[in-house]
């Protein structure tokens, strides 16, 4: 039977430092997207469909790579910390929960036009950017404690 410490990282105080910087940058990368989409979903640019798909794509992908990051390198090295594990073990299953909301938002436009819904397509970008919004600020602030050892 394989012992969890071997199969995870070390999960250390030292590392936080560059674990923060990673985070934040992908946050920040994120964020963009999510600007760049939402500025053109709240100006009616139903020309920009296209353009609308590109950053669904490249968001669902930087999600995506966020996600595996966070749990291999914070969530997972984590639960060997019995005075972390409960706070990692919580930041996981709410990442888990999150990355299922965007992907099948993404599903559902994936092969769809949203010029032909404009406004269920514009609703529904709203909606999952107000939840991936609040989501990372509010996962942010956990990955600080569990960084910081609380």
């Amino acid at each position: 039977m394989l012992n969890p410490v071997e199969i995870v990282p070390a999960f250390s105080y030292e590392g936080a430092p560059k674990l923060r910087a990673e985070t934040a940058s992908y946050v920040a990368r994120a964020l963009i997207l999510i600007s760049r989409s939402r500025d053109l979903v709240e100006q009616d640019r139903t020309d920009e469909v296209a353009l609308l798909g590109t950053y669904r794509l490249q968001a669902a992908d930087l999600l995506g790579e966020y996600q595996l990051f966070k749990h291999r390198m914070l969530f997972d090295p984590a639960f060997v910390c019995s005075r972390r594990s409960q706070a990692a073990r919580g930041l996981k299953v709410e990442c888990i929960l999150m990355g299922e909301c965007f992907s099948a938002f993404h599903a559902r436009w994936q092969h769809s036009d949203p010029g032909v819904v404009w406004p269920m397509f514009k609703a529904d970008v709203i909606a999952v950017t107000d939840q991936l919004l609040k989501h990372l600020q509010i996962e942010q602030v956990g990955i600080d404690r569990l960084l910081n050892g609380g």
